[in-house]
């Protein structure tokens, strides 16, 4: 690995950059004192290096420390204009100079930590050294262009805007209706905005934040691995009065120095209430149409029932009829070449029993007058004694409904049930059950 390639390596460890870098400001002393993002500190990792490397493809090698400080050079001017903006935010050329050796060190040991030849670690780390000490060169210089009175003037006007800022965005969450919990690495209640002061009692304060929403985790860990960050969870209050929708937000975006958590609740009763009615809604509605479901079935083998029950008799009617014909054609040729009245006679009294005895045998299960009824009427009477509505009458035979309309108000005329308050499907039962009990 040569020593570019070795340098353009880096670029692909962020993250171990910024861990390195963490630590290496923590042990300065630096860290409690900075509001940089990760954003920032990347910036500063490619601003730093992309220039190294940008003349090193351009030239096959680093340019003397002369050229790097000469008045033409624009090489470090992102990090200069950055240097500036920290300077009147009150950052002191010591603790700039110092926080940028500190990122040094972490490149350093980056270069260190790679697996490369040694001469090429060697003048890798030879290169960010000439660069450090050039772009310090060149930063002391720009900081030496302003008076003191200049300086001074510019920190009044920085802290004035930064002020506010911070009135401006302290009023934003003072008026939100989201509550605001602010946690300490360890989980324990630092601030609340005025939404959550309203809610939970100031004696929360110092409380670990899973024992105030009465959650399951036991550490700050727990908390993290239950409830992810930036995933929104559902929880209702202790008292199970309302119900919140809880973010998880790690400070750390915002400045690499701060562990803290912002843990932010949105009150979704109302939501959750409808939900729930929605629901009901939805589950009392199903349990109906299972029920119908449920009725639709019985009533279809109900009238699977009637219809086998129709093709049997039918079946029967044809037998009936059958043994009718085998019975009577021979007595009514007899009778047909007899002279005599009297044994004409006699011929009609025997046509007489035989009739009598097939009518009291064809039908045994039902009453007598049912036999003044026609076939169709039959029908209709076996499915209004199976329960059947008009309108499933009248699917079942094909017919309109008023046609069985018309056949029930002739049946109930043919057994002489008309203008009496008798129900017909009852008859028709009591009917069959006498007649099959007879």
């Amino acid at each position: 690995m040569s020593t570019p390639e070795l340098l353009r390596h880096l670029t692909l460890r962020k993250e171990d950059f910024l861990k390195k870098w963490v630590r290496t400001m923590g042990e300065a002393g630096y860290l409690d004192h900075t509001t940089a993002k990760r954003e920032d500190c990347l910036d500063a990792f490619n601003w730093f290096l992309d220039p190294v490397l940008e003349h090193l493809d351009q030239c096959g090698g680093a340019p003397a420390f002369g050229e790097l400080i000469a008045g033409q050079a624009n090489w470090a001017e992102a990090l200069l204009a950055s240097s500036e903006r920290h300077r009147f935010r009150g950052v002191n050329s010591n603790m700039f100079v110092g926080c940028f050796f500190t990122m040094i060190h972490s490149i350093e040991e980056m270069i260190d930590e790679t697996e490369a030849p040694l001469a090429a670690k060697v003048e890798a780390a030879d290169i960010v050294r000439l660069y450090a000490d050039a772009f310090t060169t060149l930063l002391l210089a720009r900081w030496g262009e302003l008076s003191s009175e200049e300086v001074a003037g510019r920190l009044d006007e920085s802290a004035r805007l930064l002020t506010l800022e911070k009135n401006k965005y302290e009023n934003i969450l003072a008026v939100i209706s989201d509550m605001v919990l602010i946690v300490d690495e360890n989980g324990k209640l630092l601030e609340l905005n005025q939404a959550a002061s309203e809610f939970f009692d100031a004696a929360t304060m110092g409380l670990p934040v899973w024992s105030l929403l009465d959650l399951e985790a036991r550490s700050m860990e727990d908390m993290l691995k239950y409830y992810p960050q930036d995933t929104a969870q559902e929880l209702a209050a202790p008292d199970g009065s309302s119900f919140f929708e809880m973010r998880i937000i790690p400070l750390e975006r915002v400045s690499l120095a701060s562990p803290a958590y912002l843990v932010v609740l949105k009150d979704i009763t109302v939501h959750v209430t409808h939900r729930d009615i929605l629901e009901d809604t939805v589950r009392e509605r199903t349990e109906a149409l299972e029920q119908d479901k449920q009725q639709l079935a019985e009533m279809n083998i109900t009238l699977r029932n009637v219809m086998r029950s129709v093709d049997n008799e039918l079946d029967d009617h044809k037998q009936t009829v059958g043994r009718m014909a085998e019975e009577l054609l021979p007595a009514l040729d007899k009778l047909r070449r007899a002279d005599s009245p009297m044994v004409r006679k006699a011929y009609l009294d025997v046509l007489e029993d035989q009739l009598l005895k097939l009518s009291a045998g064809a039908r045994p299960d039902q009453h007598p007058a049912l036999l003044r009824l026609t076939p169709t009427e039959m029908k209709v009477c076996q499915f209004i004694e199976a329960g059947a509505s008009t309108k499933d009458i009248a699917e079942a035979l094909n017919l309109a409904v008023g046609t069985v309309q018309s056949h029930r108000k002739n049946i109930r005329r043919k057994l002489k049930l008309q203008n009496k308050d008798v129900n017909l499907r009852t008859f028709l039962s009591k009917t069959h059950s006498s007649n099959s009990h007879a």
